[in-house]
């Protein structure tokens, strides 16, 4: 295991070091596999954070599917700089290199400007992603190519949707490939791209623990190609939520409801369209936030965007757009309205645009949809209407 500074350096201070000299002496015996190994909490996105109880037997299969999906090997050096207090740091890299007994490189947190030293004096084979990452060097390239960093295999994305058109401009930029995953606190990852047969969009077919069905609205199983929320079960999961009085209240039977939307295709491969509770519900049509915001974020003056459900006194929701812009010509609101006509169906098409310094996000990199509301109230006094319209 290997240790990085903000120098891309080795550390001065080696990691196991550090733990054998905080450590006590361990006298208890062993665990059963059945007992749990870790409480690990949810981000709270939307939500007062959640307690997931996973087992020993289930936090190392999280690990050996992932390092299967992955293909690692002793070979592998890998390189994580995410918290590693997160259930995603955990599975995608720390626990599967240990599986592999690959090596695995800490950086202390993501540089822009040290990225490409720490893949080129690491030599590193798989680097971790997100897609806060990805934009940061697709909207402010560094000095990196596939040539500069021969051992490098790919670079995974997850923790949120990594849109199609910025997966592009990166590959475009830098000729690395990104595998995407997805996963969550509840399930470890749930799903992951073969390195060997991806499809563009698609977080891959499910891992080798898992089983991924998607329901209708009554809970019924939908055919392929079908879009409904998607639930997974299986061996590799949390058990349930760790509750106030210390009992734990199990996920249902048919598994766990996941809150995302999308579809397998005839080859088992999964695309999410979007989140259950993010849709915008807009005079009774369902609409979702992802699809509007990717169709922006196409635009080339774009840096950023995110899309929300914002009160309407007709229609109940209408649609809310936040864009960061790049440096370059001037462009107005309409022509973002415009940019979205082309392709989107009308009532899909935003209501008010917002151009804004920033988008809010998480400690995971998730959009703060709260924060999105506030930055909302804030913005509203400058053009109440967003636009010259209602975008319908």
């Amino acid at each position: 295991m290997g240790d990085v500074n903000q120098n891309g350096n080795a550390a001065t201070t080696e990691f196991f070091s550090e733990v054998a000299r905080e450590s006590e002496e361990f006298t208890n015996d062993y665990s059963e596999l059945d007992d749990f190994a870790e409480f690990a909490f949810t981000s709270g996105t939307t939500s007062f954070p959640k307690g997931a109880a996973i087992t020993r037997r289930a936090l190392y299969l999280m690990g050996l599917e992932v390092s299967e999906r992955l293909g690692l090997s002793g070979s592998d050096v890998l390189l994580e700089y995410r918290n590693y207090n997160w259930l995603s740091s955990q599975t995608l890299m720390i626990l599967p290199s240990l599986v592999a007994g690959s090596t695995l490189v800490l950086g202390r947190r993501f540089s822009r400007s040290r990225y490409p030293e720490w893949l080129k004096k690491k030599k590193i084979t798989i680097s971790a992603g997100v897609p806060t990452v990805i934009n940061i060097l697709v909207n402010d390239p560094v000095a990196l190519h596939r040539d500069d960093v021969p051992d490098l295999r790919f670079i995974t994305s997850s923790s949120a949707p990594l849109a199609v058109e910025s997966q592009q401009a990166f590959e475009n930029l830098y000729g690395i490939p990104i595998m995407q995953m997805a996963g969550m606190t509840e399930a470890g990852f749930m799903l992951g791209t073969p390195s060997a047969a991806r499809k563009l969009g698609s977080a891959g077919p499910a891992c080798r623990f898992k089983v991924v069905t998607f329901l209708d609205e009554n809970h019924k199983p939908l055919p392929r190609g079908e879009v409904g929320e998607m639930v997974v079960s299986g061996e590799s999961m949390a058990l349930g939520y760790l509750q106030r009085d210390k009992t734990i209240k199990a996920f249902p039977a048919e598994g766990f409801h996941t809150g995302d939307l999308g579809y397998m295709d005839n080859d088992g491969y999964v695309f999410i369209t979007g989140r259950l509770k993010d849709l915008i519900i807009k005079g009774g049509v369902n609409i979702s936030p992802v699809e509007v915001t990717n169709r922006i974020i196409a635009h080339p003056a774009v840096k950023e965007a995110a899309t929300i459900g914002i009160p309407d006194p007709i229609y109940g929701e209408n649609i809310g757009a936040f864009v960061v812009l790049k440096d370059g010509p001037v462009i107005t609101k309409q022509d973002i309205v415009e940019h979205c006509r082309e392709t989107l169906a009308s009532f899909k098409v935003p209501a008010q645009v917002h151009f804004v310094a920033g988008i809010p996000k998480t400690e995971r990199g998730k959009v703060a949809k709260d924060s999105l509301l506030d930055l909302l109230s804030k913005v509203e006094h400058e053009n109440p209407a967003g636009l010259d319209g209602r975008g319908h």
